[in-house]
């Protein structure tokens, strides 16, 4: 019994040497074919690279957006800003409003130093400009919705307050809310969809290229077809192709976001602090690197898998006949 579990280790041992040298083989057949067309190679990494990395922007900027929803203050509110001729008894009505609303938790009233130190804050004025600043900005209230408040009710209740003539504009959170809670629904449906299209672009590109490549090589698979050599020698050189074309797409994929990301940093930083947030760019990391790398290089295998077999089986007909 010892003997024979310690022969089936044997032979499958040898097995596994057997598929592992086979395979290095075929890679090197494969490594040799693409640096013998690397202007043919180049062009398809780039090809696929395009098509990995458009699904991939909108999966980041998916992923940032929802990281800005979260980072922005859970509790939704509005602002009041009030005419700048507005009276003491006025700018008192409206916070009897307010304070009397059963959708208001509670409001705060800001004064024209306490709007004119955030501004000045935001505006990053010079030292100089900013001794000498001298506050035109009207007076406004800050108030903070229940949390039961419904979309609806929140906005008919700022409609009401912008028809008082003393006050002069009325900001809704719930509506930037609303828009940001569409806009994420709207990227989800694109990335999934424009993903799937992508990804048949992918596979597309490479069953061409490798039905190319069999074709360019039409005698050489003939010859070996006359000697014995077994399917998966002739195709197994096509199928590494593929991976080589969809693993070299997505470095390239992955190099063109480093190099875009470089590029619209800044940008990216003054248009997210105009917004109170911060710069990190979330997703952007090793994690979503092997995954646009793994899945180029899946799906373009499977391409060349299915290109492979569509030439192999045409072939054989037409010896046949």
């Amino acid at each position: 019994m010892v003997n024979k579990d310690h022969q089936l280790l044997q032979v499958s041992g040898l097995t596994f040497s057997r598929i592992l040298r086979s395979n290095l083989r075929l890679a090197k057949d494969a490594i040799a074919f693409l640096s013998t067309h690397f202007v043919q190679t180049f062009l398809i990494w780039f090809l696929v690279g395009l098509a990995l990395s458009l699904p991939t922007g909108l999966w980041l900027i998916k992923a940032n957006l929802q990281r800005s929803s979260v980072d922005l203050n859970p509790e939704i509110g509005f602002t009041v800003y009030m005419a700048s001729n507005a009276t003491q008894s006025e700018i008192a009505e409206i916070a009897d409003e307010l304070a009397n609303n059963e959708l208001i938790t509670r409001f705060e009233l800001l004064d024209n130093e306490t709007v004119l130190e955030e501004y000045l804050r935001l505006v990053h004025l010079p030292e100089s400009l900013k001794t000498n600043a001298i506050s035109t900005l009207p007076m406004s209230f800050e108030a903070v919705f229940t949390v039961n408040t419904s979309y609806e009710q929140g906005t008919d209740f700022a409609s009401q307050l912008q028809s008082y003539a003393q006050v002069d504009t009325v900001v809704n959170d719930m509506r930037l809310r609303k828009r940001l809670a569409n806009l994420k629904n709207l990227i989800d449906r694109a990335v999934i969809a424009i993903g799937l299209f992508f990804g048949l672009c992918v596979l597309f590109i490479n069953f061409a290229a490798i039905r190319l490549a069999i074709t360019s090589r039409l005698d050489e698979i003939e010859v070996l077809q006359l000697i014995g050599a077994a399917p998966i020698q002739i195709s197994g050189t096509y199928v590494w192709c593929g991976l080589m074309y969809g693993a070299g797409g997505g470095l390239v994929a992955v190099t063109m976001f480093a190099g875009l990301i470089e590029l619209l940093i800044n940008p990216i930083a003054n248009l997210m602090a105009s917004y109170g947030l911060e710069l990190p760019i979330t997703g952007f990391d090793l994690k979503l690197t092997l995954i646009v790398i793994l899945t180029g290089t899946l799906v373009s295998a499977l391409g060349a898998s299915i290109s492979t077999m569509e030439r192999m089986r045409y072939y054989r007909k037409v010896r046949r006949s």
